[in-house]
């Protein structure tokens, strides 16, 4: 189940952004959108927000560096505090040259993170278990655990933007790799002590588990802006990209319990256990959008687009699952060895698909009412839905063998027993998102050149999803068990995992709320500019957010 979902939400994730957009033809991942159009409710925009249009660059004006003191990644660097999300960025916008050769645009970041825990324990423990005082039993446990983590985010932007008379092209190649390692090791020894019998007990076991996954992503995208009229502009765009996501884990184990270490009789159980499970995917993105902008006048303008967006993937040829059992039970009596064996594995053919598809339309209207005041409203609709295709076909084949020790030819006593069956199950989950949000956004200048921000948004939520489990195929269990004189016996068994054929779960929500944002922006010079958020404690610096520009 958490390997589909993993998957199932890296597929949706770029169509879900359409939901939360406002404004954006695409998702900009990690940078999303600058400190004015998050302060404003998506209304007001900024450079980072032109920037993130191809065609656009060449309206920046200037030359822009962006650095860690920018806070593009996630606007939740708390400079006063110390508080950083451990991302290292650099961008800049600008004029390539003075003869003609267009603007460039570049953002890149990258995290990395390693940390490795450790905690061991050793505890004693005396037992006094018929009350009379003294201490029959001793019991020793060294129990050790040690935790890695290693997480390595990696993001590149690079735009290019030309002027063609009255026209504006622009191309942009997008990358996005985010991969993400957990390793867990564990040991346990234990070792018993009873004074009365002198009987010990030992068990040490350990093990291993590994748990990986890794998304891709490469995208190019296209913008064209041209005149349409005194008063329109148009705007058409397109991106395709690839993506692919990669989830798994592993485990190894072993144990060895023995309850007789300090003398000839042999009583033990010795165990050991293997996972593995890989479920890969692969596939393409697409997104169109068409958009404008109309001027009303001079200090009025209306903006919007509609777009359009879907993502595939398939599970790749090395999707795959095993899990390796094996017991080996050994006792003695009298003089016999016997052993009991039990061997279970079980083989996982993995196939799927999953898609996601969504469309969007969002609009808004900005006015400079006056030199001071700027004030604008929107409207934004998007609906997208998803379809996720899992089928998972195992075979599985037990052994457990019985050998009683004595050494007899032809004994009735041991035997083989072997056990097959298979069993294909669909997993399918289907779900849509709908919201419906209104943006109001709002800017002013208390005194120059230091502006306030305040923004509101509400919206209105529609949730829908249904996940089905179905058995499309199977066989029965089929028995065959060999004594030691040859004698057969077969037998067939509904197969267990027939039990329950079929399962649905259905979900539906309807949420409402409205959201409020607020920030600050100051122009110290032609060359500085800071932005603020967060800073509603004015005593307590610790919260502020901030956002620094240099302009050239």
């Amino acid at each position: 189940m958490r390997a589909r979902v993993l998957a199932l939400l890296a597929l949706i994730v770029a169509v879900s952004s359409i939901s939360h957009a406002q404004g954006y033809r695409w998702e900009a991942n990690p940078w999303t959108e600058s400190f004015r159009s998050a302060s404003t409710a998506g209304i007001l925009e900024d450079d980072i927000d032109i920037l993130l249009d191809p065609a656009r660059v060449c309206e920046i004006g200037g030359t822009r560096l962006y650095t860690n003191l920018s806070n593009l990644v996630d606007k939740d660097e708390e400079v006063f505090s110390n508080n950083d999300n451990g991302y290292f960025l650099i961008g800049g916008s600008g004029k390539l040259t003075n003869s003609g050769y267009g603007y460039f645009g570049a953002l890149y970041d990258r995290y990395q993170d390693k940390n490795i825990d450790s905690t061991e324990s050793t505890t004693t423990t005396y037992r006094d278990i018929d009350m009379n005082g003294s201490y029959d039993e001793q019991s020793m446990v060294n129990d050790q655990s040690i935790v890695s983590r290693e997480e390595f985010d990696n993001h590149w932007y690079l735009a290019y933007n030309k002027e063609l008379g009255d026209k504006k092209i622009g191309l942009a190649y997008y990358r996005n790799e985010e991969s993400y390692f957990y390793r867990l090791f564990n040991s346990y020894q234990q070792e018993d002590n009873n004074y009365v019998t002198g009987l010990l007990y030992t068990y040490n076991g350990e093990g291993q588990y590994n748990d990986s996954s890794k998304v891709s992503e490469n995208a190019i995208l296209g913008s064209f802006w041209m005149p349409f009229g005194p008063k329109v502009d148009l705007n058409l765009g397109g991106l395709a990209g690839f993506l692919s996501t990669k989830y798994g884990y592993h485990y190894e184990g072993t144990s060895t319990e023995d309850n007789s270490p300090a003398d000839t009789r042999i009583d033990d159980v010795n165990t050991n256990e293997h996972a593995q499970y890989a479920r890969p995917y692969s596939g393409t993105k697409f997104f169109v959008w068409a958009g404008g902008r109309y001027k009303w006048s001079d200090n009025v303008k209306t903006e919007g687009f509609a777009r359009m967006g879907m993502i595939s993937q398939k599970t790749t040829s090395d999707a795959m699952g095993t899990y390796e059992y094996s017991q080996v039970t050994r006792i003695t009596f009298g003089t016999d060895l016997i052993q009991d064996t039990q061997n279970r594995n079980i083989d996982i053919g993995l196939t799927g698909d999953a898609a996601a598809s969504g469309f969007e339309l969002f609009a808004r209207t900005v006015a400079k009412l006056d030199e001071k005041v700027s004030f604008g409203m929107g409207l934004n609709f998007s609906t997208y839905g998803w379809e996720d295709n899992f089928t998972s076909d195992s075979l599985v084949a037990n052994q457990y063998s019985y050998n009683d020790g004595d050494n007899q030819l032809l004994d009735p006593d041991d035997s083989v027993t072997v056990e097959n069956y298979s069993t294909a199950i669909d997993y399918k989950t289907t779900g849509s998102y709908t919201t419906l949000g209104i943006p109001v956004g709002l800017e002013f200048k208390v005194a120059n050149p230091v502006v306030i921000r305040l923004g509101a948004r509400y919206d209105l939520g529609w949730d829908d999803s249904t996940r089905t489990r179905a058995i499309s195929s199977y066989s029965a269990l089929h028995r065959r068990t060999v004594t030691g004189d040859s004698v057969i016996t077969e037998s067939i068994s509904p197969n267990p995992n027939t039990l329950e054929n079929g399962t649905s779960a259905s979900a539906y929500t309807k949420t409402s709320q409205t959201s409020f944002s607020y920030g600050a922006g100051w122009s110290i010079s032609e060359h500085l500019k800071i932005d603020l958020m967060g800073f509603a404690n004015l005593t307590n610096l610790s919260g502020w957010k901030l956002s620094a520009t240099m302009k050239f």
